[in-house]
This record gives structure tokens, sequence and C-alpha cells, in this order.
């Protein structure tokens, strides 16, 4: 029933993400914020704007050229889909790059990227439950359309967010890990931590491993600077205040230990 139930799930999404103008087939059809939310859109104008060397976090590329800082934010759109603003990382971009390659065109960059999600979390789901044995796996594989048709998974795969499918590939690289494909697991984990991680910041990377990215996040608007010191005063919790401190302390003795490529001095 759970696979029947997904399969008929996932099926309807595939009409819009197909169709977009086919909003009925979106999960919440009533709802405009859903059907005309992308995630995606962002990871689209700014492998766009990295193409032409551009700054991909102008706000210009994602606004309106009537938006009014002082209220609500008024996107630009991309056909009847509403862009979002671009805040991850630059090293994220080389796939979405890769992939305007072969799909120029934003709703077809859509659909392919919604297959791609969708295929990674598949293959984490199948590759997981093969790794358990055979007892354990065999459940796993029978409970993974409850994780495919699962409201949060088909809200991520509908926006094109890409949460859920980076999750998907930290899991898939400790099953490279596992079966002793280091250089394929190191290379998976790599992306997805670079992707999701906060841009040349070392003290918020330290604080999000510990604290939570959305924490972070808060912490670090409300830091309004890049300064270490700044923001590590804003962190809310004493032991992620007092583990970036020490990440940090320990950060500045390597560095004066090692060069850039390990040497020791």
């Amino acid at each position: 029933m759970a696979t029947v139930l997904a399969f008929a799930q996932l099926t309807r999404l595939t009409v819009f993400m197909v169709a977009p103008s086919r909003a009925n087939f979106a999960q919440f059809p009533s709802s405009k914020f859903e059907v005309r939310h992308s995630c995606v859109s962002a990871y689209y104008v700014a492998a766009q704007a990295a193409n032409v060397s551009t700054n991909v976090y102008d706000p210009a590329l994602y606004n309106a050229p009537d938006d009014d800082p002082t209220r609500m934010r008024k996107p630009k759109t991309l056909g009847p889909f509403n862009v979002d603003v671009y805040e991850y990382p630059p090293p994220f971009l080389a796939v979405p790059r890769s992939l305007q390659l072969v799909a120029p065109e934003f709703l077809r960059f859509r659909t392919l990227w919604f297959g791609l999600n969708g295929l990674v979390l598949l293959a984490a789901c199948v590759l997981v439950a093969r790794s358990l044995g055979p007892a354990a796996g065999t459940r796993a594989l029978l409970l993974s359309p409850l994780v495919m048709g699962a409201i949060p998974t088909v809200s991520f795969l509908e926006k094109g967010n890409v949460q859920g499918a980076m999750i998907a590939m930290a899991m898939i690289a400790m099953v490279a890990f596992e079966r002793r494909r280091w250089a394929l697991g190191g290379a998976l984990l790599a992306y997805a931590t670079v992707s999701k991680l906060f841009p040349g910041m070392i003290e918020p990377i330290a604080a999000s491993y510990n604290g939570g990215e959305d924490n972070v996040a808060r912490w670090l608007k409300r830091s309004k600077r890049q300064d270490p010191g700044v923001f590590t005063s804003e962190v809310g919790f004493d032991e992620t205040k007092g583990y970036v401190q020490k990440v940090m302390a320990n950060y500045r003795v390597y560095r004066k230990l090692y060069t850039a490529d390990l040497i020791r001095r």
C-alpha cells in the first residue's frame, strides 16, 4: 500500500514538474506560495551569473527592479515561478553549471533537477538498505516508499530544494566509506559539506557543526560582520561558543605548525 501511495504521489508531482501550468498536480495546489516558490530558481540564476563572472550574491539578480528594501521582498520571476535568493557557497554551483550545459532553459533545468534529486534520494534508500544486511535491509527497503512519498520529501522535490539531496549524498558517502570506496565517499561528503556551509567563514562553519545551521544564520545576521570576535560573541549557546573557541585555538596552532600544503614548518 505504501508503495502504491508513494508512486501515485510522485507521479502526480512529476506532471507538475514537467508541465508547470498544470498547478492542480502540485502538492498543495490551493497555496499560491507552494505553487510559485522555487528554490532551484536561485541555483539556476546564480549558475548563469557565475558563467559571466558576476557576483552571485548581488540582490539585483534575484529581486525585481522596483523592489523596496524596506518592505517585503519583491522577487523577479522565471515563468510562473518566483526567483529565490541564492545563499549557498560558490562550490555548490559546480553541479548546476554542469546541468545548464544540457538544459540551458529554466523549465527544462527545473525538470532535470527534480529527476536528479529524486534519483539521489532513491539511491540513498537502496544503498543504505543493502548495507544493513538481509533482514534489516529488507525491512528498510520496504519502508523506503514512506520516505519517498512523505510530505517533506515531496515538498523539497517540488521546490527543487537541495537539502534532502545533500543529506542523501552524505548517506551514500557513509556507505562508500564502509565499502572502502574512500575516493568516492570523500568526494561526495566533501561536496555536500562545502556546498552547505558558510562560505570562507571558519567560525560559523565550526558553530554550525555544534549549534546547527539555522542558529548560526541568526547569529551571523546579528553580528553583521565577518570579524571572528564579533561573530563568536553573538553565539547564543555557551557550549557552542566554547566549541568555536577551541576549534579556532587549534586552527591557529596548526597554522603555525604547517604550511598550506600541510608541510611541517
